[in-house]
């Protein structure tokens, strides 16, 4: 029973880690954001769009761009942090042919709310409160 459990867990990790959280483009070629890097989410990455999701998904990432680099299986997914305020894309970013800065949207686009929209019930209904469409 223990072992079914495990398997069926690890059959619903496999499918929410396989999901798309973003879609992204590459905003900038030749561009990059050393300058306000968040982390160097490692090199697992095989695509811009896998880095994407991987940056949306960590809390140390704060803006909404990653860099990535022909090079990322050895020099790793970067997200940068939020542009610095008052500057040009020319004066915030560093200009290198080996990177590239994509810009990231999260799929869904509903906030999550921190409870309840209606309170539940004292007691389960007996029956559907709806019909399916």
């Amino acid at each position: 029973m223990i072992v079914r459990g495990i398997f069926i867990l690890l059959v619903l990790l496999d499918f929410v880690s396989s999901q798309k959280e973003t879609t992204s483009y590459n905003r900038l070629p030749g561009w990059g954001c050393n300058d306000f890097q968040d982390k160097n989410l490692g090199t697992t990455y095989s695509s811009p769009e896998e880095c994407s999701d991987a940056a949306f998904l960590d809390p140390a990432c704060t803006g909404n761009e990653i860099m990535w680099s022909p090079y990322s299986y050895a020099w790793g997914c970067r997200c940068c942090g939020p542009k610095p305020e008052g500057k040009s894309d020319e004066e915030a970013y560093k200009a290198n042919n080996n990177w590239n800065t994509w810009q990231y949207t999260p799929l869904n686009t509903e906030s999550p709310t921190t409870s309840p929209s209606a309170p539940p019930s004292a007691s389960p209904s007996q029956s559907p409160t709806e019909s399916p469409s």
